[in-house]
Parts: structure tokens; sequence; C-alpha cells
């Protein structure tokens, strides 16, 4: 009951979960990427999911047609968006807190 009253009143659920670090076999064989889809209700319209392992991150989005008639074209966004975050990271000062005019006026 309580996971329907909540599920009704969000769009988008995300989760992080960290993997492990060390690679993993099965049967013999390297696992060399690993996928989850994040848990979610049938009203809820977004999922996206994020797994590190083996010293890589992994994402997942699944998505109502309705909502996101294109999700490769998100998923195309994630990467440019992750070299700004990298970016932003190696260039910001750590002093201070970045917000977000000082995140665009670092970019600029």
């Amino acid at each position: 009951m309580a996971l329907e009253l909540f599920s009704r009143k969000a769009t988008a659920v995300a989760t992080n979960v960290p993997g492990p670090q060390q690679p993993l076999y099965m049967g013999g064989s390297r696992l060399r990427e690993m996928m989850f889809w994040v848990p979610q209700t049938g009203s809820i319209g977004i999922g996206v999911s994020i797994l590190s392992y083996n010293g890589r991150v992994h994402f997942g989005l699944i998505a109502d047609a309705k909502l996101i008639p294109d999700p490769d074209a998100v998923i195309r966004r994630f990467g440019p968006e992750f070299d700004k975050l990298l970016y932003l990271a190696l260039m910001g000062d750590w002093e201070r807190t970045l917000d977000a005019p000082g995140a665009l006026a670092l970019m600029a």
C-alpha cells in the first residue's frame, strides 16, 4: 500500500548500485559488463539505473514511450554531460561551493 501511494507521486526513479570492483566469472568465462534495471511500478514512466563494475560505470534507461519517444537521444547525452562534470571537477575551486551560475561560468 505504501509503495502504491508513493509511486503515484513520482514520474521517475533512479538508483546507484556499487557493484564488485574485481572481475567476476561465470562458467569459467569473465563477465565483461553487468546491467540491471531499476525496480519500478507500472505507473512510473522513467527508470535510470547506475551500476559500477570492475572500474567502470554502466547506465540503463527504461522509459514509457509516451514520455520519451526517443530514449536513445537521452542516452546520447550521457557522455557529453559527464565530460562536462569531469571538466568542472578538474577545473573548479574545491574550496568553495559550485552553484549553477559558477558552473556555467567555468564552461564559458
